[in-house]
């Protein structure tokens, strides 16, 4: 997997888009200075339009760049939503199956092809006699002590573990009764 670049770098592109955005700016205005209203004004729109977007894309790009180490991130691809915008609990997913497998008494390939099939932890928790609940608060213990060894790892900040913690019961509840292999991720 790959970094993106720290948001102070900028590369040639990355100039590029701007230039270009200045130079409808600039053409714009020299159009409208000429009397060209109407395509001097479109252009000027368009213009600020490319800017706005540019300055959305590097909010989001700083974003991203400052959830942290450890976070895995490839090229054009967008955060996923969590703990302010940025990878939250959905990180946490794995952590949630392999939780529930044990607490269940099958192993998380067996439980993951059942959600594959579109049915939820808690379906197979019944079908083996242990309460969802059961799964939750297993569920909940294991996410907590992954977010523990991520604040004494460096790989996260106190303060957003303690607000992923103060979610977990929500979020495990949420993942262990949706249908499916993506609960808790959207």
């Amino acid at each position: 997997m790959q970094s993106f670049p720290a948001s102070g770098s900028s590369s040639s592109l990355h100039v590029l888009r701007w230039v270009i955005a200045a130079l409808g700016l600039v053409l714009g205005i020299a159009l409208l200075l000429a009397g060209s209203v109407v395509i001097g004004g479109l252009i000027l729109v368009l213009a600020g339009l490319r800017i706005a977007l540019l300055v959305g894309s590097e909010r989001q790009r700083r974003r991203f760049a400052s959830a942290g180490p450890g976070v895995p991130r490839t090229p054009g691809s967008v955060p996923p939503p969590g703990l302010g915008g940025r990878p939250g609990l959905q990180l946490l997913q794995p952590v949630a199956v392999a939780a529930a497998a044990r607490t269940i008494g099958v192993s998380a390939a067996d439980l993951q092809a059942q959600q594959a099939t579109g049915r939820s932890m808690a379906d197979v928790a019944s079908d083996h006699a242990v309460s969802t609940q059961a799964v939750v608060d297993a569920v909940v213990t294991d996410a907590s002590a992954r977010l523990d060894q991520a604040v004494a790892g460096g790989r996260l900040p106190a303060r957003r573990a303690e607000r992923g913690r103060g979610r977990l019961p929500q979020w495990a509840r949420q993942v262990v009764t949706t249908p499916g292999t993506n609960a808790g991720v959207a």
